[in-house]
């Protein structure tokens, strides 16, 4: 979830041992995290709340919160950098329809009036994309989480984490 960024680890880490405490607990559990995730994203930088917040205004049709968070789990090359595509790809899992129009709304999160989260590397149809502040990316991810977007129950993936093994009898429980 932090992508390696010792600000997010250090918040996560505090915050799921805090609600381990207060639950009496000595072991962590996914609930702890999830308590550990709502501490993050209120403690995190104004500067990165108003990033994100500038970026996911919502033109008429546009889907920029699930556009971000596909940009953070596509694929990406030895630069930070990914390709339309890829977000398509992923946004396609989280939203569950096709897509259009894409590079269009991947273009205007790189424009200053919508936050310029991303920056545009080359021209035409190889133009690649990365964000311009890293501490946006595990704060965009755990936007994701909260709203139930990366999640095992959802078919969005986490990257580097294998397909859960789903139980039919949990998933009974769980309805």
């Amino acid at each position: 979830l932090s992508q390696g960024l010792p600000h997010y680890t250090h918040l996560l880490g505090q915050g799921a041992a805090r609600a381990a405490s207060l639950d009496h607990r000595t072991h962590l559990t996914v609930a702890h995290l999830d308590a550990a995730v709502a501490v993050a994203l209120r403690r995190a930088s104004e500067t990165v709340r108003q990033a994100y917040e500038q970026s996911i205004v919502r033109a008429r049709r546009g889907i920029y919160p699930e556009i971000l968070l596909a940009a953070v789990l596509s694929p990406r090359d030895a630069y930070g950098a990914f390709s339309v595509a890829t977000v398509r790809d992923t946004l396609e899992h989280i939203v569950r329809r096709e897509v259009r129009g894409l590079t269009n709304q991947i273009a205007a999160l790189t424009e200053e009036g919508r936050g310029g989260a991303l920056q545009k590397l080359g021209m035409g149809r190889t133009a690649r994309y990365r964000f311009v502040n890293p501490l946006l990316e595990p704060f965009i991810l755990m936007r994701g989480l909260e709203q139930g977007w990366a999640t095992a129950r959802t078919p969005v993936w986490l990257p580097g984490v294998p397909d859960p093994v789903v139980n039919p009898a949990e998933d009974a429980r769980a309805a």
